[in-house]
């Protein structure tokens, strides 16, 4: 891209005297009236004026550096200003700063691979905002399930770093009430995690998966009223391949929310408590 702030000024201004002595000369062959030529030099004066107008603007917003970016950046930059503004428009603190954690990693990613190399933060927080920190916002009640593969999910590092973190919410007095979705094949293996998240003061129920529509076969979290939850999107060993976090500040998020909180009280009443699930496992029924 080019800065042609300073050429433009005479281009535009060269035109203007031009268009005007054009006026003079056909005004003075009769052809067009006056009134209709000032009329035309009038238009074409503020639309010159605008549009340098908003170059003007844009280089300022882009920095005197703006000439050194390709077409396609000028795009990305305008697309990236666009989807911020919508964002910090999301009333919404949590939401607010994931902005801020993006913005942030952003600049510093681009910062580092314009020193020919790059850096991502994989820790808890930032812009790889993990989903077992979310209870970190609950300040009342925690209604999760989980549908994740129970024996290996719950028995990784990932697993027992969220157990702890709900041990620690509940210390702090967050209910955490967790449905576990499991196929009745593999319910034994599932006794020993309901055991210790129970040990753990976690309110834990069971549901089968066959006994549950497939529309429930879902792995989410809502925080209190449902303000804010997160929903995981699981792959074919049903492991985590993709987080979404959903804020009740928008109508969308609001309708996510709301299927969560019909899911979670369907299962709610199509399952059974740990007491119930640990004793029937016991008498072998």
């Amino acid at each position: 891209m080019k800065n042609l702030s300073q050429p433009w000024i005479l281009y535009s201004g060269g035109l203007i005297a031009a268009i005007t002595a054009t006026i003079g000369l056909i005004a003075n062959l009769g052809l067009v009236d006056t009134a209709t030529l000032l009329g035309l030099e009038l238009i074409l004066t503020v639309g010159l004026e605008t549009l340098q107008s908003v170059r003007t603007r844009t280089d300022t917003v882009l920095g005197p550096d703006a000439e050194l970016l390709d077409p396609a950046d000028i795009v990305g930059v305008r697309e990236l200003v666009s989807g911020l503004i919508k964002a910090r428009n999301v009333d919404s603190e949590f939401m607010q700063s994931r902005v801020n954690d993006a913005v942030e990693s952003l600049v510093q990613i681009l910062i580092e691979i314009g020193s020919g190399r790059a850096a991502y933060e994989l820790a808890p927080g930032g812009i790889f905002y993990s989903e077992i920190d979310l209870i970190a916002e609950a300040k009342t009640h925690a209604r999760v399930t989980s549908f994740v593969n129970a024996s290996e999910y719950w028995r990784s590092a990932h697993g027992a770093a969220s157990l702890t973190l709900n041990r620690a919410a509940i210390a702090r007095g967050v209910r955490v009430t967790r449905i576990f979705i499991e196929d009745r094949a593999h319910l034994d293996e599932l006794r020993s995690i309901v055991d210790e998240h129970s040990s753990a003061g976690v309110e834990c129920r069971v549901a089968i998966r066959a006994e549950v529509p497939t529309t429930c076969l879902k792995d989410f979290a809502l925080l209190d009223d449902g303000h804010l939850a997160v929903s995981l999107d699981l792959d074919d060993n049903r492991m985590p391949s993709t987080t979404r976090f959903v804020t009740a500040a928008t109508e969308v998020g609001r309708g996510e929310i709301k299927r969560m909180e019909d899911i979670f009280r369907l299962l709610t009443q199509r399952s059974m408590s740990a007491d119930e699930f640990l004793g029937r496992e016991r008498s072998g029924l």
